[in-house]
């Protein structure tokens, strides 16, 4: 296997489920708000959506009723869409060609992109081959791989920050630090809380200075930021994205203790339940870091991973509103995978690797059951009605039960919940210090 291999079969992978999934499931949630977008840019040349939703543009990837998504207006009194232009710009032309399934198919390719980028960065940290492969398949895999088939931000701004990740480690000459910095300065107009991302691919870039032009990266980044607020102050008469929010949301929650336990173990939202590979992560030491590199290395990866996970643990939807799960944290994706990856080459014995191999076919399974049953839709979560696909898993059974609903807790989901997370730091403890007793020969 080799990147290029594993890039190809999972573009056809996600090509075709795109193909049985998109024609048999209406767009839900943000899907079509981006749609129209997608369709006025394209046909008009403009955000004004007025037009698109009086002639009921979206009747052609929805049935129902879909009112407009708008936020404050602008400074004209016009009204502005609710969501991030980034991605329409980008999917404008793709739904000139094939409507929304080109979309869908163009996402999946890039999230085939973020596992062919993983495998490529094992294989160049010296992984074994069958490492390798598992950092790609964790890094398309869920919850990165439900965004291949919805038409959401996830997918282009995880392609965005691992690959800016990958040019400032791996790349060479001016043009890497240069795509590098426009890529920082895209990802913020994919989702405003993708703004704490630029700032950590720019603290990667002054880590790798010395082997990279800071000069250059600064400067396509000085431009990027430059164009980034006078589209904003032309639209709003304010330099970030939060105009469209009139300011700093009102509803926004400061409770990073149940966002925390939410997105590791909720029912509909939490990564765990979905992802359990990732629970290496907490039962196995991460190997030790013996060079100067591999220090640095680990600062840029800890920056990028805390740039995603801080702005969820406070934004008013850290529960993903009507998506797939873990939407906030998906592009955390790539990291973790290497992570695990980098683990699961220094496991002692082939326990450990079979136990993390069968976790991540648990994920692929789980997805590809979901996926192939579209009008169930089972990837689909509201914060008012959890997801059915553990009851679709096994009808009447007592998963449900047993994993707590945090986006709406009851009396009962924080014991429940308080549980969980005791069993984690448990079984954690007890797996480190037998790993520590018995360390690998």
């Amino acid at each position: 296997m080799t990147p290029a291999r594993l890039f190809v079969i999972l573009v056809a992978l996600f090509a075709s489920l795109a193909a049985y999934f998109v024609p048999r499931m209406d767009a839900s949630g943000d899907e079509p708000h981006y749609l129209v977008m997608a369709q006025s840019l394209w046909r008009e040349g403009d955000l004004d959506l007025r037009d698109n939703y009086a002639r009921e543009d979206w009747r052609e990837y929805r049935d129902g009723a879909t009112e407009p998504h708008y936020a404050a207006p602008r400074k004209d009194g016009r009204p502005f869409p609710g969501h991030s232009p980034g991605l329409p710009l980008l999917l404008s032309p793709v739904y000139a060609l094939g409507g929304r399934l080109a979309c869908a198919i163009l996402l999946g390719v890039l999230v085939a992109g973020v596992g062919a980028i993983a495998f490529r960065i094992a294989v160049l940290e010296g992984l074994s081959s069958g490492s390798a492969l598992v950092a790609g398949l964790l890094a398309a895999g869920p919850p990165l791989a439900a965004y291949g088939l919805h038409i959401y931000t996830e997918a282009a701004s995880t392609l965005a920050l691992f690959a800016a990740y990958a040019l400032l480690r791996f790349g060479t000459g001016p043009f890497s630090p240069a795509l590098a910095a426009a890529l920082a300065c895209a990802l913020p107009f994919l989702h405003p809380r993708m703004g704490l991302a630029s700032i950590a691919i720019a603290f990667a870039a002054f880590l790798y200075r010395d082997r990279l032009s800071i000069r250059t990266f600064a400067l396509v980044a000085a431009l990027g930021a430059a164009a980034y607020g006078a589209f904003w102050m032309t639209i709003f008469g304010v330099p970030t994205a939060l105009g469209a929010y009139g300011g700093v949301p009102e509803d926004t929650a400061f409770n990073p203790l149940q966002a925390m336990m939410g997105l590791l173990i909720d029912r509909a939202y939490g990564l765990l339940p979905y992802a359990p590979a990732f629970l290496a992560l907490f039962l196995m030491r991460a190997p030790g870091r013996t060079t100067p590199d591999e220090t640095r290395r680990g600062r840029v990866e800890l920056a990028m991973v805390c740039a995603i996970l801080l702005p969820a643990l406070l934004w008013r939807m850290w529960w993903g509103g009507q998506s797939p799960p873990a939407r906030l944290i998906a592009p955390m994706t790539p990291f973790l995978a290497l992570w695990v990856a980098r683990r699961f080459e220094t496991a002692a014995g082939p326990v450990v690797r079979r136990a993390i191999a069968i976790a991540m076919a648990w994920s692929w399974g789980l997805f590809l059951f979901a996926a192939l049953q579209p009008g169930r839709l089972l990837f689909i979560n509201k914060r008012v009605r959890p997801t059915r696909l553990w009851d679709a898993l096994w009808p009447g059974g007592p998963i449900d039960g047993l994993l707590p609903d945090l986006a709406r807790p009851e009396g009962s989901d924080w014991p429940l919940a308080a549980a969980w997370i005791l069993v984690l730091l448990a079984t954690t403890f007890w797996a480190r210090r037998s790993a520590a007793r018995f360390p690998k020969p």
